[in-house]
């Protein structure tokens, strides 16, 4: 069976959403941040909210202060579980992808650059 609507985009965040939170950043309200993106308020409160959703933060201003985590300087991103989810990933294929993050920490930590 096929999958209806869009297909997951491959980052953490559309980009959309990374100008909403660029715009949250500059404590922007969604008031003001609806006509700057040409969107409606709703449109502007549904976008934080999958922000929140998907970085697993409480608040918008956790979500203004969040930065992706780098490991080792090394560039590897930790995939959030959240984001495991929405991408409809079971537990075997979450399990690879976590296994292969921590090698590359591990890795990292042994052979320094």
């Amino acid at each position: 069976m096929r999958r209806r609507g869009r297909p997951p985009h491959p980052d953490i965040l559309t980009p959309r959403e990374w100008e909403v939170l660029a715009l949250l950043r500059d404590g922007l309200s969604n008031d003001e941040i609806a006509p700057r993106l040409g969107i409606s308020r709703a449109g502007v409160k549904y976008h934080v909210s999958e922000i929140l959703g998907k970085l697993n933060l409480p608040d918008r201003v956790a979500a203004a202060r969040w930065q992706r985590e780098r490991v080792a300087d090394r560039g590897f991103l930790l995939v959030p579980l959240a984001l495991l989810r929405r991408l409809h990933v079971g537990p075997a294929v979450g399990g690879v992808i976590m296994a292969a993050a921590l090698a590359g920490v591990a890795a990292t930590e042994r052979d320094p650059v």
